[in-house]
């Protein structure tokens, strides 16, 4: 009999550091993806430079030539680049002699939403197998989901969850196979240094980036008439076998365009670009919250 895994809530009732077993484990899962990422650091900091003064050819020709680095499929790097890349199509590496297939990622048409879902479970599946690699709960470990939209119920979800904040883990909480810096401090696998939201939100800040209420009272999931946020998952596909079209069509649904695109804006950093936005943790516990109004 297989084991059943369920997605759970990052705000919910527990300790008060918000570190609920799920998101430790899914930091140490983070961790070890990103330990098989070379240069990642380096990367990092010249999408920090880019981000501050400009994407100029010179940095993006740097930051695709450490992303063709990123060959194993069991990496942060690699899984990134499955929805965007700088890297041309020319020099994605191969592993076990087959190309990578990257700069997948479909938008503006209803097959956002499945593409992503597929996206997601094999993301999960790479963390379940770390997960299991470390003697973790591997079998029942399923990918947390962040509902910004339950801020009536707390102002506070507003905020990125809490294990998400901060570049050091709190005091009392363990990752497996995160080692102690020289300080004695532990780094926070889940902390990205280029998000602009940061720490509570502020009282009465708006809420509309948050709310999924339009997409959820669409009528229809997808639209044949290409005029614009009037379906819940977007336009229908016309020549579904048009590589270009696929990846960037006519028409975005209610639910691409808000929480989804939204949400990428107010997190921002990392999550701001299609080629970066994988490498932040929260991109996939936001998907993971895309995919769960999908099922509602």
């Amino acid at each position: 009999m297989m084991a059943i895994a369920t997605r759970k809530a990052t705000w919910r009732p527990g300790p008060g550091h918000g570190w609920h077993d799920d998101l430790v484990w899914y930091a140490a899962g983070f961790h070890q993806m990103k330990l098989l990422t070379p240069r990642l650091d380096e990367f990092q900091a010249t999408s920090n430079q880019a981000f501050a003064t400009g994407f100029s050819n010179a940095r993006v020709a740097k930051m695709a030539s450490i992303a063709v680095l990123w060959s194993d499929p069991m990496s942060l790097g690699y899984q990134s680049q499955v929805h965007a890349s700088f890297a041309v199509a020319s020099s994605w590496p191969k592993y076990k002699g087959k190309k990578a297939i990257w700069h997948q990622c479909a938008h503006n048409h209803w097959f956002f939403i499945p593409w992503h879902r597929a996206y997601l479970l094999e993301f999960e599946a790479v963390v379940r197998a770390h997960i299991k690699a470390l003697g973790g709960p591997a079998d029942t470990w399923g990918l947390p989901y962040w509902n910004y939209s339950d801020h009536k119920a707390s102002a506070v979800r507003l905020g990125l969850p809490k294990p998400l904040r901060g570049a050091t883990l709190p005091a009392g909480v363990t990752v497996p196979g995160v080692s102690a810096r020289a300080d004695g401090t532990f780094a926070n696998p889940l902390f990205d240094p280029t998000r602009q939201m940061t720490g509570d939100p502020v009282p009465q800040t708006g809420t509309a980036w948050a709310t999924a209420t339009s997409a959820l009272q669409r009528p229809h999931y997808a639209n044949e008439t290409d005029t614009g946020f009037v379906s819940f998952g977007g336009g229908v596909l016309d020549s579904p076998n048009n590589a270009a079209l696929f990846h960037q069509g006519d028409e975005s649904g209610e639910l691409d365009r808000q929480p989804h695109g939204s949400v990428h804006n107010q997190v921002s950093g990392s999550m701001a670009l299609f080629e970066t936005a994988g490498l932040d943790p929260v991109f996939w516990i936001d998907h993971c919250n895309i995919d769960r109004l999908w099922e509602t």
